[in-house]
């Protein structure tokens, strides 16, 4: 169980560590972002505008350019942080321009291409579209009047006397050079609608990004690799231990089993031994003492047997000598 649980845990961690690549490296092919307030492309002069560079690191800048030169623009007022805002209070013709957000390590936000003018009309146009949004196109005037707009499309007219046009999925069929006007005064500046294009990511940081999910992918087949091999040594150690416990087990009932057949054996053998031996000792003695008594009766017989009285040498040859006569 022990092992099982690091498995998990080291491929739960794998597989963390790969969706927080994943989710770093889509923060990063989006983490610069550019937001306008009011969120239109023009504005009247002396309107007070805010330019908002969203980034994960709070090293981003706005930047701009106005008369093919690159510059930096005055802020009002300026704060630095994850979100860091630029406001300026009274805008002019001449703040009219590309404006961008940047990074230190030159990663750019999408560009918006701003108009400030001193006439009547604008077209409230959003600053930043992305396909598939809703898109409201107005045409604003700094006096009331009761006619209605004409709005126009690379310099056709596509919506007539209506108060606004509505683009429910807007797509790259959509996109184009437009502008409105009040048949009683003025047209207003004409503004390009584009979808937003993904943000710009530096080469130098897009190798680095796909090095380091390289290095990650790495390390995670490195930790299945090294949890297998582990798994498998302690698999191969159990069993071991197992099949020496259970040859253990068997050579133990077997010893015993053994151990108390000899034992009964050698009981039954001394149960056996034991009538023997306790009639050879009681009938020892009788054998003795029947020899004694065989010995002590054939003395007896001997003695009772009448000796023949011996002959002299003298009378024997005297008898010879007169049978020789």
């Amino acid at each position: 169980m022990e092992v099982t649980a690091l498995c998990f845990r080291l491929v739960t961690l794998g597989v963390i560590l790969l969706g927080h690549v994943h989710k770093s490296q889509t923060r990063k092919s989006d983490a610069v972002r550019l937001h306008v307030s009011p969120n239109r492309l023009q504005h009247f002069e002396y309107e007070s505008v805010t330019f908002q560079c969203e980034s994960t690191d709070g090293s981003t800048q706005l930047k701009g350019i106005r008369n093919t030169e690159e510059i930096i623009p005055a802020c009002s007022s300026r704060k630095p942080s994850p979100r860091s805002l630029c406001a300026i209070d009274k805008v002019y013709s001449a703040d009219s321009g590309q404006y961008w957000c940047e990074t230190s390590n030159g990663q750019r936000s999408n560009s918006v291409n701003i108009t400030v003018t001193g006439g009547p009309v604008i077209l409230e146009s959003p600053a930043l579209v992305s396909q598939g949004e809703a898109v409201t196109l107005r045409c604003i005037k700094k006096t009331n009047s009761t006619n209605l707009p004409v709005f126009y499309k690379d310099d056709t007219p596509v919506q007539i006397n209506a108060a606004e046009i509505r683009i429910t999925n807007v797509s790259k069929s959509h996109e184009g050079f437009y502008k409105c006007s009040f048949s009683d005064v003025e047209t207003s500046p004409g503004s390009w609608l584009l979808l937003r294009a993904k943000p710009v990511v530096s080469a130098s940081s897009g190798h680095s990004t796909s090095v380091l999910i390289l290095l990650w992918v790495a390390v995670v087949i490195l930790l299945v690799i090294l949890v297998l091999v582990l798994v498998g040594i302690l698999l191969i150690r159990k069993h071991r231990v197992t099949d020496a416990v259970t040859v253990f087990s068997k050579i133990k009932r077997g010893a015993s089993r053994s151990g108390g057949d000899n034992h009964t054996r050698v009981e039954d053998a001394g149960d056996n031994l034991r009538p023997g031996l306790e009639t050879n000792e009681s009938g020892n003695p009788q054998t003795k003492k029947g020899d004694s008594s065989n010995e002590e009766t054939e003395s007896d017989d001997y003695s009772a047997v009448p000796k023949k009285p011996r002959l002299s040498h003298s009378r024997v040859s005297l008898n010879s000598t007169a049978d020789k006569d």
